[in-house]
């Protein structure tokens, strides 16, 4: 036995085994706390990991893909600042008193130019000579109330105003709120009460953000990455609406109860929100071998003027779930918290 060995015969034997499970316990049980947090820092550990971490599944070419409880579900980012799913037929919403004024005077105008050629009952033979249906039929073709949309609507609504908004140049500011709570964990409560109290404090918090974008884009980060995305389609709305607000009207969406597996991330939380895909991070030499994860509901917002630019939006996004993962041992935990993130928006 050489010199070398014989050293490091007598220093493995210096460790007790009882030392080294426990280190080897707590090693697996950081390792898997540390990734399951991470789902609930998304944002945060993009900015700061941005190679290690996806926040949408893989990124081809431009195409992001999504997967689905079912199969593959897909779509394409044809723009500069992400894919959408937006129906460009839904108008933007117009004040009553504005649309009824608009409605009057083009009623006017028609009326006055029927007279001027001459054909005065041009104006009025289509109603059987009720001369004020012109007025009717002005106000009828106005913007339809916002606040009457059909869950598809506010949804396709909402889309709309984001992706307009985004392609702006505009400052967003940017507040994010994490709290995660370790429950237990194979390890045993000594390790959970040292997760809870020194390690998660590393990812949960308020952290505030400030940044420029042009056309979507801060540098190589597209403000779907930073702020909400616009993909959601109607089906992966439990509900929505929109009520007024002062001047403004205000967006709320509530997303569809989902599950997510480590194979399996969340389809419609992704299409609108920042679930982390744990497949994708590397926490070596510890291996995540699974992640199951409820999604109650999360609830998006946005604040849109009259015309839908947007001024503010939000994400509150609850969460909990199991991971387990081994290192050299397997070891299982599970964890509750939330995900709330405020955007407000200034045009430069």
């Amino acid at each position: 036995m050489s010199k070398k060995e014989k050293k490091v015969k007598e220093k493995k034997e210096k460790v007790p085994m009882a030392v080294e499970t426990k280190q080897t316990w707590f090693k697996s049980a950081t390792a898997i706390v540390c990734t399951l947090a991470i789902c609930f820092a998304t944002n945060s550990a993009v900015d700061k990991y941005s190679e290690a971490l996806k926040t949408v599944g893989t990124n081809n070419g431009g195409n992001a893909v999504v997967a689905d409880n079912g199969g593959d579900a897909s779509y394409t980012d044809d723009t500069a600042i992400g894919g959408d799913v937006v129906a460009d037929d839904i108008a933007a919403p117009v004040d009553d008193a504005a649309a009824a004024d608009a409605g009057d005077t083009a009623a006017a105008d028609d009326t006055a130019a029927a007279a001027d050629t001459g054909d005065t009952a041009a104006a009025s033979s289509s109603t059987g000579g009720n001369t004020a249906t012109t007025a009717s039929a002005g106000k009828s073709s106005a913007a339809k109330d916002p606040t009457q949309y059909s869950k598809a609507e506010v949804v396709n609504y909402y889309n709309k105003c984001l992706k307009e908004s985004y392609a702006k140049k505009l400052k967003a500011k940017k507040t994010e709120t994490i709290t995660i709570v370790f429950d237990e964990s194979s390890a045993g409560s000594l390790v959970t009460d040292f997760i809870n109290g020194t390690i998660l404090p590393k990812y949960a918090g308020t952290t505030e953000y400030d940044r420029d974008f042009t056309n979507g884009i801060h540098g190589e980060q597209k403000i779907t990455e930073y702020a909400s995305p616009y993909s959601l389609t109607a089906d992966g709305a439990k509900t929505a609406k929109i009520t007024k607000s002062g001047a403004n009207y205000l967006i709320t969406i509530n997303v569809v109860a989902e599950k997510s597996t480590l194979e399996t991330p969340p389809k419609y939380n992704t299409m609108c929100s920042h679930p982390l895909d744990l497949a994708t991070v590397d926490i070596s030499p510890a291996t995540v071998t699974k992640a199951d994860f409820t999604y109650p509901g999360t609830t998006l917002t946005a604040t849109v003027d009259a015309n839908g630019k947007v001024f503010a939006t939000s994400i509150k996004q609850p969460l909990s779930g199991t991971g387990e993962g081994k290192l050299g041992i397997k070891i299982s935990a599970t964890l509750h918290g939330s995900f709330d993130q405020k955007v407000t928006y200034t045009y430069l």
